[in-house]
């Protein structure tokens, strides 16, 4: 779907690859306290800890980790559509930046749209604002 994911391959290509040592340093984190295992999710112990995490990751790698979490739950099924296009909004405009196709930005802009108009409908106005501005903002830039 993402053209510019395509265009930055190599990007995943150490993602992918290195299994078997993500798995190793989440257990040595497990043992540290600094993230705990529930299920079939991994979640940090302290804000402090995911923070700083965050850091370490390069603004372009967070981009593309943003667009492909939001695609990713865009195709799940598991999720209501209402809140499933919330997190997806929300993912892909923090990697919209690294959006180059000019029809893929306007589809992001489409989502927007659709979250403002939810969000209206919750009475929910700030959100509405800020999700109309971001949709505004990826179209100016066609």
């Amino acid at each position: 779907n993402s053209g510019s994911q395509q265009e930055n391959s190599h990007v995943w290509e150490p993602i992918t690859s290195g299994h078997n040592e993500l798995m190793s340093s989440l257990q040595l984190a497990i043992r540290q306290g600094i993230i705990v295992h529930t299920e079939s999710k991994y979640k940090f112990t302290h804000d402090s800890f995911q923070h700083a995490a965050y850091s370490l990751i390069s603004e372009t790698e967070r981009g593309l980790w943003h667009l492909w979490i939001g695609n990713r739950v865009r195709l799940d099924q598991t999720l209501s559509p209402e809140k499933a296009l919330f997190i997806t909004v929300g993912q892909l405009n923090k990697g919209a930046k690294f959006i180059d196709d000019a029809d893929e930005r306007v589809e992001l802009a489409w989502l927007n749209l659709q979250a403002a108009e939810i969000s209206i409908s919750y009475a929910a106005f700030v959100p509405a604002s800020f999700h109309l501005r971001v949709g505004r903002s990826l179209l100016d830039e066609n």
